[in-house]
């Protein structure tokens, strides 16, 4: 009978990491759009993801046949599922270790995107470990592939490693080492996902209806914005011009764009957006943010050239005013400045 208690009291502790945290916090993910659903091996039962669940190791996540799913973690870690059915010991299966979001996958594709957490995805052929990575994985039959859409992160097996940058893939099969990164067409490895239009709470985010549900401060009656007819995806961007040209000596106070928004107390968002920055005279300082002032920053990085996304997990002070609006603003650090911003593809997802 001692015996038995004994063992009891080990299976109800607290998993303990070698550096003394508990990795026993199980992920909790919500449902944004598309066919999701859970297999949960406790109870040998599926069931429909429809609001905000935890997941424990043993638990399945997936889609039925030909179904897209798209879900989003506690943390704002963001996964599209396609072709990755789920049933008993089959689907995607999440669980938080050593600091990391942990996830597993034997057959599908995976579109995955991390702000602030760094993860591992883990198949029959190898694992892709990074942080604040946008990558795609792919299995199939016996080989998995992995494309880089932005980031770094390094793509594993026991015959090797080999690092992936963004614009570039790789391959693995069990006898195989990971192939050296060569060009990727990302667009086609993304392919078709599931559509967040319906749980974007930024209207008008891509500037398909011009500057409809944005506003701008006009300075001494001119207007700094403007729309561009080419963006990250789609057909239009939104064009800020940061310049001596346009204001003069005079350094504007404000200058930027905002959109207000109505958020709940006591809530958290996923917050996500597309920049692109040319600086050609001065130094500048884009950032985007979301809540009143002093609230969090995400920092536009100048030596950073093309499309970039920044973002990342927003939380209203519960019984906080939930009068917010999303911005982007640029400090001017220089007397003379010459540059220009171009933002696309505007996201805010709730999380639980």
């Amino acid at each position: 009978m001692k015996r038995l208690l004994v063992w009891a009291l080990v299976l109800a502790a607290p998993v303990v990491a070698q550096d003394g945290t508990t990795t026993d916090a199980l992920p909790t993910v919500r449902s944004v759009t598309g066919d999701l659903h859970v297999w949960r091996h406790a109870q040998d039962k599926l069931d429909a993801v429809k609001d905000a669940v935890r997941v424990a190791p043993g638990d399945r996540l997936g889609t039925r046949k030909d179904k897209f799913g798209l879900l989003v973690t506690d943390e704002g870690t963001m996964i599209s599922l396609s072709g990755v059915e789920v049933g008993h010991e089959r689907g995607l299966s999440l669980e938080r270790t050593k600091g990391q979001l942990l996830i597993k996958i034997h057959k599908g594709k995976i579109v995955l995107e991390s702000f602030q957490t760094a993860v591992r995805v883990e198949t029959p052929n190898g694992a892709v470990e990074g942080s604040r990575a946008h990558l795609v994985v792919q299995v199939e039959g016996e080989k998995t592939k992995v494309t880089a859409v932005d980031g770094t992160f390094s793509f594993s097996n026991s015959l090797g490693t080999v690092k992936v940058e963004g614009g570039q893939e790789s391959s693995a099969d069990r006898t195989t080492r990971p192939s050296e990164p060569k060009r990727a067409d990302v667009e086609k490895a993304v392919g078709e996902v599931a559509p967040i239009e319906g749980q974007n709470l930024i209207k008008n985010p891509g500037f398909e209806d011009g500057l409809t549900n944005w506003a701008a401060e006009p300075i001494d009656g001119r207007e700094a914005i403007a729309l561009e007819n080419a963006g990250h995806a789609g057909g239009r961007s939104v064009r800020l011009e940061i310049s001596n040209r346009v204001f003069g000596k005079e350094r504007p106070t404000w200058l930027g764009f905002k959109q207000n928004l109505a958020l709940t107390s006591g809530k958290k968002y996923l917050f996500r957006a597309y920049v692109r920055l040319e600086t050609r005279e001065g130094a500048v300082k884009p950032f985007c943010s979301i809540g009143a002032i002093g609230g969090p920053r995400w920092m536009v990085d100048p030596a950073e050239k093309g499309w970039r996304r920044v973002g990342g997990v927003y939380a209203v002070e519960a019984g906080g005013d939930v009068r917010h609006r999303i911005s982007i603003e640029v400090q001017i650090e220089t007397e003379k400045y010459d540059a220009m911003l171009w933002a696309d593809d505007f996201m805010l997802l709730e999380l639980k």
